[in-house]
């Protein structure tokens, strides 16, 4: 008893130590264990419940992806209750030897479809402008009541924006881009432009009368409008332009005179060209003209002189709304009098 006593009184100082040390090495590790777990079912759980479209680039597109949705749910809805009177109706003959009376009325109207909003722009006066500047909309997909047989979701979700139909298609909510390059359109292009002239008429002194032809930066203009299919675009533009002589510029007739006058040119073409798509709002673009033109020109005395107009172009075009474009391009007009290299910014309107 007495050796038992002494082993307790020296272990009672030691208990709580020994408590603690106890709860770490068993307790403790058995309730970070429990808590991972519980942690990964919860996260898995949660992983597994995440919604598989997450991310819009707009909120009217997360919006009519899910009016859309709700559309087919009550196009199932319908047929689900169309076969269930269906079954009943059946049932009263077999069991009751009698036809229900009541008449079937579906729970959802479905003529309406769902459309996307429409933003109201500043270029939009009245219903007309509306349907002039509005984006080409794919024919919206009518849903279908399917055969008893049958026994699927309406939907199943592909990817964000698509969608199987009844049909087994894929339909895809985000195409508008591709529809607008996709069908035929009509297209008008205004762009004014600053002239850079590049080749200078040097002094033949063989001649009786040399002259030393120089011309400034001048401004110019280009209208083209026509029709494009698929990415092409077949049409008819115009051009202006007009550059004054340099002030080194002169005549010899009786001593050495400078030319203060300019050149003026018109022509028309055939405008033709191609426009890729580089983004979801960027197009690049080149073409291509061939017409004829008719220049003024005083040096000193005023006369015409007519040709092959050639030109070439390149650029980009901004769709900063569905049907209307700022273009920066680069565009080369070869003439006999002023060819020049010119800078465009302007506008295009699909239509």
């Amino acid at each position: 008893m007495g050796f038992a006593h002494m082993i307790l009184n020296r272990m009672l100082p030691m208990l709580p130590n020994l408590v603690i040390l106890f709860f770490c090495a068993f307790l403790l590790p058995s309730v970070l264990l429990g808590q991972y777990f519980y942690e990964s079912e919860d996260s898995s759980s949660f992983a597994s419940e995440k919604p598989v479209v997450d991310y819009y680039e707009k909120v009217d597109d997360k919006s009519f992806y899910q009016q859309k949705r709700i559309h087919r749910m009550k196009g199932d809805i319908n047929s689900y209750s169309a076969r269930l009177h269906d079954l009943q109706d059946r049932f009263d003959k077999i069991f009751y030897g009698m036809s229900s009376s009541k008449d079937f009325r579906k729970p959802f109207e479905m003529n309406t479809q769902p459309q996307r909003p429409k933003v109201k722009r500043w270029f939009d006066q009245d219903d007309a402008n509306e349907t002039l500047f509005a984006r080409n909309e794919p024919e919206p997909v009518v849903s279908q009541p399917r055969s008893p047989s049958t026994n699927q979701l309406a939907f199943r979700v592909e990817s964000p924006g698509e969608f199987k139909g009844t049909e087994g298609e894929t339909i895809s909510l985000f195409e508008q881009e591709n529809v607008r390059r996709k069908k035929s359109l009509r297209y008008f292009i205004i762009s004014p432009s600053v002239v850079i002239p590049h080749k200078i008429h040097r002094a033949n002194h063989a001649l009786p009368k040399p002259k030393y032809k120089k011309y400034e930066m001048g401004f110019g203009l280009n209208v083209a409008g026509g029709i494009t299919h698929e990415r092409w675009r077949f049409g008819l533009g115009g051009i202006y332009k007009k550059n004054k002589h340099h002030s080194s510029s002169y005549f010899v007739e009786r001593g050495r005179h400078s030319l203060s006058s300019d050149s003026q040119t018109v022509g028309g073409y055939l405008d033709m060209g191609y426009q890729l798509p580089l983004g979801q709002n960027f197009d690049g673009y080149f073409g291509f003209g061939l017409g004829y033109y008719l220049s003024m020109i005083g040096d000193p005395r005023d006369r015409k002189q007519h040709d092959i107009l050639l030109i070439g172009s390149i650029g980009l075009a901004w769709y900063f709304s569905d049907n209307l474009a700022l273009r920066l391009g680069y565009r080369y007009q070869h003439e006999e009098e002023v060819p020049a290299h010119l800078i465009d910014l302007g506008l295009g309107f699909d239509f």
